[in-house]
């Protein structure tokens, strides 16, 4: 079901200066974006995205990641089916249920 790692995403403080030092590791730019300051890097089959977060420090998590600590913030996985991923997830005992109203 889980065909490969689609990237890890790094919440950063300075897109520019993580964009200088993954350049000198060997990561070239694929795409950026503005209106969510970040970037999509790549180096082989490597890919990182790299966001700009205002949080420093903690164990914050929040869904909109910008609101997350600097640092290792997640890896994303590519699959051929979305749904069947979340039910197999949810049957495994991963992620939450919706609440039933």
């Amino acid at each position: 079901m889980i065909q490969r790692i689609d990237n890890v995403g790094v919440a950063v403080s300075d897109l520019d200066a993580a964009l200088v030092f993954y350049r000198r590791m060997g990561f070239e730019v694929e795409y950026g974006e503005d209106e969510t300051p970040s970037a999509m890097l790549r180096a082989g089959d490597a890919r990182l995205w790299v966001f700009v977060t205002g949080i420093h420090s903690g164990d914050r998590r929040a869904v909109d990641l910008v609101g997350n600590p600097t640092g290792l913030d997640h890896v994303s996985l590519w699959v051929g089916d979305v749904d069947g991923a979340c039910a197999r997830i949810i049957g495994a005992g991963g992620g939450r249920q919706p609440a039933r109203s």
